[in-house]
């Protein structure tokens, strides 16, 4: 994980925008028709490769629907993510970008199964048809 320190808000959220313009430069045609319903894995770099699995959800409030709705965050999606590290799940945003592979529901349930693995076992679940 990167730690980038920031010495006031502007920079802040300069940063913010600098980094969503160059996520966007990245998003490839599956990624950007990700839609609800959808099912995604990730890695991560936690001191380690971190599998993340997602779900894209259904926005159900018009505010978030307005929100989603705007320039700046036509690649982000709302997103149920699921890991060894938590394996509830907990919802939140993720842009498009990071998602290295769309999964199957099968594949995705036996990720579930699985324990969410972080290990040679996230091939498995990605190379099964």
């Amino acid at each position: 994980m990167k730690v980038t320190p920031i010495e006031d808000l502007g920079e802040f959220f300069s940063k913010i925008a600098e980094d969503r313009d160059e996520a966007d430069t990245r998003v490839e045609p599956w990624q950007a028709e990700m839609k609800a319903g959808d099912h995604f894995v990730r890695i991560v770099d936690m001191d380690g490769p971190l599998a993340i699995y997602g779900v894209i959800e259904e926005v159900h409030y018009e505010e978030d629907r307005e929100l989603y709705a705007l320039p700046h965050m036509r690649y982000f999606r709302s997103s149920r993510c699921y890991s060894v590290m938590c394996p509830e799940g907990e919802l939140g945003d993720t842009h498009v970008s990071a998602m290295m592979k769309k999964l199957s529901p099968t594949q995705f349930k036996l990720a579930k199964e699985m324990g969410w693995p972080s290990d040679h076992r996230v091939r498995q679940i990605v190379e099964l048809s």
